[in-house]
């Protein structure tokens, strides 16, 4: 497999002067003066505390990824925001709830991937209060990272909304390593796609899907691997059934069918067993960069020809929505799926 697979966890924070507060009232502040000579994590360390000094020890927060100020879109510079201030309001002692609480939290979050989530939407499957938004800019010309705005939604009463922010100064070589990261945009998938994913049909024919690495390492759903690890992927099917398995490479735009392959000898139809893909000495590798990788076991009753596509790696969104359509045209009752996530960590 020459890619990695992935599906998106969108890793969420705030980046800003992130006032979270209780009050319905809305509150704004001023902006800041360029921060010359503070580090990131020392700005946000000082937002995080900020935040601890006007929440109710009691109150919870989930951060969401932080978005560019021109673009909806989640980008990595958006993920590792998020994590840096996930940390630090951690450190800070705020109650910070993990996004990965299982697939169905991870599937919903999909939904929201390309336009800005649903943040009410979404606080049902994370069990928390509040949920942290922010945008920031990228400075080319000051060669600095501002952090612009941030919101605080609850699940009930009004949004809360802090204008203002700061301007970090990057420090020599980080800005290189911020513009990296923002050129990564991770959801470039239809809205027919995104709705495939978090769909399972409702023939329930698989279960089990799970990471073996090559030294024998159980890795489960929403576990992590390093980068450069061999592995197979297994799923355990109850009934005979026509078998597929999907997968995105790290943008979300590229979609691939990864099983089965005639040119290996495998097809489709399966018996009832565990089933390990790739299939013989042949293993799968995870890649960089880092990201939330998963893949789709799909099981129909019928066969709808889909085959592995090798390096024909199908960016053409008309040509996914086809292959979903494929699927979704037998009917809830003539297929089932079920997906496995991890992390791909550098």
């Amino acid at each position: 497999m020459k890619r990695s697979l992935s599906c998106l966890l969108v890793f969420w924070t705030s980046a800003s002067i992130v006032l979270v507060s209780c009050s319905p009232s809305r509150a704004t502040v001023r902006p800041t003066a360029t921060t010359s000579g503070v580090s990131l994590d020392a700005e946000m360390a000082k937002l995080a505390r900020q935040v601890k000094a006007r929440l109710p020890d009691t109150v919870s927060v989930v951060v969401f990824n932080f978005t560019p100020q021109t673009t909806s879109q989640t980008t990595q510079l958006g993920v590792y925001l998020a994590k840096k201030f996930s940390n630090a309001l951690f450190r800070a002692g705020v109650r910070v709830r993990s996004r990965e609480l299982g697939r169905v939290a991870v599937e919903e979050e999909m939904k929201y991937t390309v336009d800005r989530p649903d943040a009410r939407e979404l606080l049902k499957h994370f069990q928390a209060d509040y949920a942290v938004m922010a945008t920031y800019g990228l400075r080319d010309g000051d060669c600095a990272l501002e952090l612009v705005e941030v919101a605080a939604v609850p699940t009930t009463g009004s949004e809360l909304d802090w204008a203002g922010g700061c301007l970090v100064k990057a420090e020599p070589g980080e800005f290189e390593h911020w513009a990296g990261l923002e050129s990564r945009i991770l959801p470039n998938m239809s809205r027919k796609l995104k709705g495939f994913l978090t769909e399972d049909g409702s023939w329930d024919v698989l279960e089990s899907p799970r990471m073996v690495t090559k030294d024998g390492a159980q890795i489960p759903s929403n576990g992590e691997v390093v980068v450069g690890t061999f592995h197979k992927f297994w799923v355990k099917v109850k009934q005979s059934c026509h078998l597929y398995v999907l997968g995105w490479d790290q943008t979300n735009s590229i979609m691939t069918v990864l099983f089965p392959d005639p040119a290996r000898g495998e097809n489709s139809f399966t018996g009832v067993g565990d089933f390990c893909i790739p299939s013989g000495n042949v293993y799968a590798h995870a890649i960089p960069p880092a990201g939330y990788n998963g893949v789709r076991f799909v099981a129909t009753k019928s066969d709808i020809g889909l085959r592995a596509t090798g390096q024909e790696l199908q960016s053409d969104p008309t040509v996914q929505d086809a292959m979903v359509d494929k699927i979704l045209s037998l009917g809830p009752d003539a297929w089932g799926a079920v997906t496995f996530s991890c992390w791909i960590k550098e």
